[in-house]
């Protein structure tokens, strides 16, 4: 209908003189930037509500089995999240294994507390069964980070035992 040298002043004049290489470079950054948003608030997310939870677990005393129930819920939600996610090779997978590892040690830590603080060999019991679990889920899965700090707390472990 119009001649090609109106539709491109046109498009120049709401364009306000870019051409089009350049506002499909200023859309890719700006959606780069909503997910690179995105990706931070998922990780804001996945480790505040672990450290909200053992903030809860250790602070409600009267009833014991509130936070520990809610507690357990977020670990199982977070180990089956990470694995669903674990096929797509998502970079928040560390952080989910990490924040489920942290979890379990304060529930650990939380039945101590709660039934048998007058016992710490206990307690030592449920830091070397943490220590385990971290050393075979690191070997099963890969993760350099899980196999060191499993062999080194349980090596710590049983250095206590040896010299007490």
């Amino acid at each position: 209908m119009l001649p090609a040298r109106y539709c491109d002043f046109l498009t120049a004049l709401y364009a306000q003189g870019e051409t089009d290489v350049e506002l499909e470079n200023k859309q890719s950054k700006s959606l780069l930037a909503k997910e690179k948003k995105g990706k931070i608030i998922q990780l804001l997310f996945i480790l505040g509500l672990p450290i909200i939870t053992l903030v809860m677990l250790f602070i409600m005393d009267t009833y014991v089995w509130i936070p520990f129930i809610i507690a357990s819920i977020l670990a199982i939600i977070l180990l089956i999240s990470a694995v669903k996610l674990s096929r797509k090779k998502k970079i928040l997978i560390p952080f989910l294994y990490i924040s489920n590892a942290l979890i379990i040690l304060g529930l650990s830590f939380k039945i101590w507390l709660s039934y048998f603080s007058e016992n710490p060999f206990i307690l030592l019991g449920l830091v070397a069964s943490n220590c385990l679990m971290w050393l075979v889920s690191g070997l099963l899965l890969k993760l350099p980070y899980f196999t060191l700090s499993g062999a080194v707390g349980f090596i710590l472990v049983i250095l206590f035992l040896f010299f007490s």
